[in-house]
Parts: C-alpha cells; structure tokens; sequence
C-alpha cells in the first residue's frame, strides 16, 4: 500500500492539552477530539469548568463541531458534553446538543431529553429533542433499550403533539419520532397528518408512515412515488423500503431516472431496504448503468443488501459478479461499510483512524 493511501494514525492528546486548544479560535484537532470523548468524573468537572469560561461565540463552534465530529466518527462518544450543553444559554449550542444525542438512542438521557422537549423555549430545539427521542422510542420498540422506558418516552411525544401549534417543526418531528407505536393515537394523528393540506405535515405523515414499519401504509406511501413534490418522492422511495414493500420495487426502478438526484439517491435506498430478490436484481442490474455515478452508487446499496438479507455464500457469488463487469468493483466495494462498521465495533478508542477536525 502506498504512502498516500494509508490512513493516518492520531493519538490521544492528554485532557489538560484538549481544554487549552479549546480556548483558541481554531476547529479542534483530531488529538483533542478524542481526549474529549468519553468523558466522566474528575475529567468531565475539568471539562466542564473550562467550558463556562468560554464566550458564546466559541461554545457555538465548538458544540457544532462536536456534533458533526460525532456524526462522522462512531468512535467518538461526546454524549455527557452533549447532555450538559442541553441546558447552555445560546440556541444554537443546545441544538446542536440535541442533535448529537439524536444520533444513538440512550437510556441515560430520556429525562434530560423529555424535559428539553417540555421545556425549551426554541422551537427548533424542541423538535431537535422530539427527534432524539424518536431514536429512544425506536430503540425501545426493538428491545434495544429496556421496556420501562416505553411509557415515559410516548408520553412525552403525545403530549408534544397535543401541546405543540399544529403543523409546526417541533409538531413534525414529535409525529415522526412516536410513529413507531404501534396505537390508535399514533395512527389518527398520522392519517389526519396526511390529509392535511399543509405540504410539510403531509410530507411528514408519509415520513412518518415508513417509520412506523406498518404494512396497512403500504398502498399509501406507494402512490406518493407519483407526487409532483421530489420532496414526497424522496421521502415516500425510503418510506417504502422501510416497509419492505416489495410491490414498490418497479415504481422504484422508474425513479433511478428521476430528475432529481436526491429522488435516484432515496430510491436506491429503498431498494437496499426491501428484502425480495427483485429488488436486488433491480440493484444488481443499476451496477451496470451506462451512468456511472448511479452504478457506482448502485454498488454501494447493493452492498447493503447483501450485508440485510443475503447469506455468506450469496455475498461472495454476487462480489464476483461484480468482477465480472468492472476489474476494479471489488477493490473499490466496501463490504465493510460505515454502517457495518458501526455496529461491529473493533478499533480502540486510544489508537484508530484520525477523526477529521
């Protein structure tokens, strides 16, 4: 391997290091964020000292970059900065705040979630806490997080929807994160969401149908694949491999050549999504497009596919069939995807791959 390819290494800068490069103007290096991941106890206090003698202004910046670093880079945990910075004075650091603790459901921050949710006098905030919660909410019903849970997390998300000025973003996102319940509440505020004339809460309703993992939706959600919106298109092609419709499949073929890219993108999604072999042979046929930007991308959902729903033998077979049509697809197929990644774990948090400032 060449020089230029091989990825660089970091260390963990010492804590005492972290906080002084927090007080410059500059985006944190990849040493420092990871001597501010994971922290607890003295180290938090020390954190956390340094922190309220910071200015609004870098507190901003630096919540943000915590937050996209974190996004980026699963090895990176800043969930107990996070919930502490949920309470900050300026907007944006508490969004931003939100918005990380949405990324990976924990049980450790429901109270501080629901009380934001109650609470917060941003709207955007609100809705940012709305959608961690969703991610809690959905890591219950899936027996990631434990069941006692269920009541406190549905409660709150009811009670925004009750609370919140109908239609509104804190309103969306409370419909979007308690769709996954599976009730008669849930289902009459989804479907007087899709009735309603407003575009975003109907674009919601269809969000929230693929959500709820409810095949009554199906029909639904399939004709929005015809909206005149690419916005109800794109969320309507992921909706339906949420679903795992695979009556959508050919309406989802016809829309890889959508005019619009991020429509290609959804609908490439939701055939990874859908575990009928007509949807890989969809994907599989895509990888050999005359448009290579959709066969590459085509690849990359197909992996997918293969990693949800084929077995050891059909990954094999189908890498070498990508072989057969391009020399270099598997050099450049990355079985071992993000997502992958993600959830196998494997690199240690003292020594890995460099998060990017």
């Amino acid at each position: 391997m060449s020089g230029s390819s091989k990825r660089r290494r970091v260390r963990r800068w010492s804590l005492e290091r972290a906080l002084a490069a927090m007080q410059m103007l500059q985006p944190l290096p990849p040493g420092a964020l990871l001597a501010l991941s994971d922290l607890s106890g003295e180290r938090f206090e020390a954190w956390r000292a340094a922190w309220e003698a910071l200015p609004a202004e870098r507190r901003v910046a630096l919540a943000e970059q915590l937050r996209d670093a974190s996004e980026r880079h699963f090895v990176l945990d800043f969930n107990a900065i996070f919930a502490h910075t949920l309470s900050d004075q300026e907007v944006r650091v508490r969004l931003a705040a939100a918005e990380g603790l949405a990324l990976e459901p924990s049980a450790a921050h429901i109270d501080v979630l629901t009380r934001t949710l109650a609470q917060d006098p941003s709207e955007a905030v609100r809705a940012a806490a709305a959608s961690a919660l969703g991610v809690c909410m959905e890591a219950i019903e899936s027996g990631q997080l434990a069941p006692r849970w269920r009541e406190q997390v549905y409660r709150a998300l009811m009670d925004a929807l009750r609370r919140e000025a109908y239609g509104s973003l804190a309103y969306r996102r409370a419909l979007e994160a308690v769709a996954c319940v599976s009730t008669e509440a849930v289902d009459w505020y989804i479907r007087d969401a899709y009735a309603s004339e407003d575009d975003l809460l109907h674009l919601s309703a269809v969000t929230a149908m693929g959500l709820s993992h409810n095949p009554a939706y199906r029909p639904l959600v399939r004709a929005e694949l015809h909206s005149i919106s690419p916005a109800v298109r794109r969320a309507a092609a992921r909706a339906c491999g949420n679903l795992d419709d695979e009556e959508a499949v050919q309406d989802l073929v016809l829309l890889l050549e959508d005019p619009d890219e991020e429509v290609r993108q959804a609908a490439l999604a939701g055939l990874a999504d859908i575990s009928a072999r007509s949807a890989r042979e969809a994907l599989e046929r895509a990888t050999r497009s005359a448009d290579e930007d959709l066969a590459a991308r085509a690849r990359e959902a197909l992996e997918m596919w293969l990693f949800w729903h084929a077995d050891l033998d059909e990954v094999s077979d189908a890498l070498f069939r990508l072989m057969e049509f391009d020399e270099d697809a598997l050099r450049s197929t990355r079985v071992i995807t993000p997502r992958i990644r993600r959830s196998l774990g494997g690199l240690s948090r003292d020594s890995h791959d460099a998060p990017s400032a």
